[in-house]
């Protein structure tokens, strides 16, 4: 058993209290007093981790996320964070906030799509064993199988199981032994309090115990500069005392190693990681002092190499510079490659991005959009940001704006409701005759039947694009086939958390209509469209610097594959929606007005830059000099804005 050390000291036990707002004495009777969990509660107390109030210890009150994450982010003794993972439902306010992002940052606790954490939500008994095992993961303690089943492990859900296995042979969780010798669980049950403060306790005597044991001898682990091999291995040419020294010694194709792990080069790719808490998502930060995230990517991205340091790797991600953590990134260095992602031209003058993957050595293709002009068909072609096209040499082609993928949602498109649903029907029909199993009986089961008339709707009540939405659905949704659409009518992966149940309300909807009108009120027009909304990054599918891409899905090119389908949704109806409309790039923060001049007009401020924007007319003020674009806007309460030319450069016209 291998554990990360934690330290017992007094300070350390006092914060493991948990929201109990007043020290209280032991008494020879209160509330715990013969209580069945009085032994482990009586433990947290006498070290003053537990405190109660006036009125006792409460241990029969059920427990919620935000109080039990709290708990284990204070006894991690986490650092305190004022950045990283953002909850648009807990800030300074709640006194518990600090905690919250140091738990998410340690990969203990994740947030819901919405951007929520939901802290007052009652937790359930699976769910708590969930942080429970990414606690022992954060402290590299190794579970172990407990020789016994649960008699309701049908009950917990199919993914927590092996966890919750570990957990029981760690001691952690035992279960209920019943008459018959079974054990029993009780995923779905409540937690209450005085099951946290038992946890706790064995996560406690558990930790001590693995701190008092003898340590097996580690490895040398050591800096030093080292030779790239032909076939991508390390030679170690001499080893240092520090990073500095040997990054200070590091000659041309040399790498820096710490063991055989490479830390520094002059060039190459960055492929992101799962970190050791289990985490298989990257935060991209904006600082090197990791606290504040503007986007996170899934295992095997490849990001572009800057430099790196002894705490961090700087990076580009979509063009954006960036810096992530040691322990999600793996250099690599061009010969050290197998493999990597490039873009082709079809037949059909198409852009195709085929997508190596570093961990399974193969790639995956798809259709973006139209090829950019100056690509030709036969080559490969290389794009760290989706926007400028190098050749496989690294020389500039071209730089090309993909029309779906930076087209903002505030535009409408030209087809009918009747013209979307037939549409659909001719695309289920196709795949449902290629006789994939996931397709079996679209035409008759997909939840993307007939919705062409709400599309429309939402397009006029709502002022976001249909076509954008149902290319959404599309891919979110398998064509309205993926269990999570058939199931709980839920086409855009609206809530969809790990750790919820299966029955749980926020992502099953009675109809498909709501799901698409939560997408537009509770998403959308909420939390991405709007100039100040918390995840206002652009409203367009976009990139990982731009766009719903920025914070909506962990894939780095979720924006241009949600493109690609609202393409083939064009190029199925006849090419009518291509082109349509004029897009804009901001290049600074600006001011938006409500006419073309500078006066007392000011309608909102975009405080980011590289922002799309729908271009729908111009006029030049003669006494300012300068041209004025008028575009739509972003915020609801106004149709149209006004817009500097200088600060507006036109990218598709």
């Amino acid at each position: 058993m291998v554990g990360k050390r934690l330290k017992f000291s007094a300070a350390w036990l006092l914060v493991l209290s948990i929201l109990f707002t007043s020290g209280q004495s032991v008494s020879a009777t209160d509330d715990i007093t013969g209580h069945w969990a009085e032994e482990d509660m009586r433990f947290l107390i006498d070290r003053g981790i537990l405190k109660g109030d006036a009125n006792g210890y409460h241990p029969n009150d059920v427990i919620t996320r935000g109080q039990f994450a709290v708990l284990l982010a204070r006894a991690l003794e986490l650092e305190p964070s004022s950045g990283g993972i953002a909850f648009t439902d807990v800030d300074n306010r709640s006194g518990y906030l600090a905690e919250l992002l140091a738990a998410a940052d340690a990969g203990i606790i994740t947030g819901y799509p919405d951007g929520t954490f939901r802290p007052s939500v009652q937790i359930k008994r699976q769910h708590m064993a969930v942080m429970m095992k990414r606690t022992l993961d954060y402290l590299k303690i190794e579970g172990k199988d407990p020789g016994y089943r649960f008699a309701d492990e049908q009950e917990i859900l199919a993914s927590y199981r092996a966890d919750l296995y570990e957990l029981a042979g760690a001691g952690i969780f035992k279960g209920s032994k019943q008459p018959d010798g079974s054990y029993l669980f009780r995923p779905m049950n409540q937690a209450h309090r005085w099951e946290a403060a038992t946890v706790i306790t064995r996560l406690i005597k558990l930790a001590e115990e693995v701190e008092s044991e003898v340590p097996s001898p580690e490895p040398e682990m050591f800096y030093a500069t080292a030779n790239v091999n032909a076939d991508g291995t390390t030679k170690v040419v001499k080893k240092y005392n520090t990073f500095e020294e040997a990054a200070a010694a590091m000659g041309n194709e040399q790498v820096v190693v710490y063991g055989d792990t490479v830390v520094k080069m002059q060039y190459g790719v960055v492929i992101t990681k799962p970190t050791l808490s289990g985490s298989s998502l990257t935060n991209v930060y904006e600082k090197p002092d990791m606290k504040t995230a503007f986007t996170y990517v899934t295992r095997d991205s490849e990001l572009e190499y800057l430099e790196s340091t002894a705490d961090y790797v700087k990076v580009k991600i979509a063009g954006k510079t960036g810096y992530i953590k040691h322990e999600n990134a793996v250099l690599k260095t061009w010969s050290m490659l197998n493999g990597r992602s490039y873009y082709t031209v079809n037949s059909a003058e198409e852009l195709i991005h085929n997508v190596y993957s570093n961990q399974t050595g193969k790639y995956q293709s798809y259709t973006t959009g139209k090829a950019p002009d100056s690509l030709q068909v036969g080559q490969k072609y290389l794009s760290w940001n989706q926007i400028n096209f190098t050749d496989w040499n690294g020389k500039a082609v071209q730089t090309f704006y993909n029309y779906f993928q930076f087209l903002p949602a505030r535009t409408e498109t030209i087809y009918t409701a009747a013209e979307l649903d037939r549409y659909i029907m001719d695309e289920l029909k196709r795949l449902e005759a290629t006789g994939s199993a996931t397709y079996k009986d679209a035409t008759t089961k997909s939840k993307l039947i007939g919705i062409g008339s709400t599309l429309k709707k939402i397009e006029k009540d709502k002022n976001i694009n249909a076509l954008m939405v149902l290319a959404l659905a599309q891919h979110e949704s398998a064509y309205g086939m993926s269990t999570k659409a058939q199931q709980y009518n839920n086409l855009f992966g609206l809530a969809i958390y790990d750790d919820a149940a299966a029955d749980h309300p926020f992502h099953k909807y009675e109809t498909v209509e709501e799901n698409i009108y939560t997408l537009a009120d509770q998403y959308w027009n909420k939390n991405y469209i709007p100039p100040n909304a918390s995840y206002a990054n652009g409203a367009a599918f976009g990139t990982k610097a731009v766009g719903f891409n920025m914070k909506y899905a962990s894939d780095p090119y979720w924006g241009a594959k949600a493109a690609g389908h609202a393409y083939r949704i064009d190029k199925a109806l006849g090419k009518r929606d291509f082109g349509r409309y004029k897009i804009g790039i901001t290049k600074n923060s600006m001011n938006a007005r409500t006419s073309p001049r500078v006066g007392d007009n000011l309608a909102f401020r975009y405080e980011k830059t590289g922002l799309p924007v729908a271009v729908i007319g111009s006029e030049y003020n003669a006494a300012e000099k300068r041209t004025w674009y008028q575009v739509l806007s972003d915020d609801p309460e106004h149709e149209t804005v006004w817009l500097a030319g200088e600060y507006l450069q036109i990218v598709f016209e």
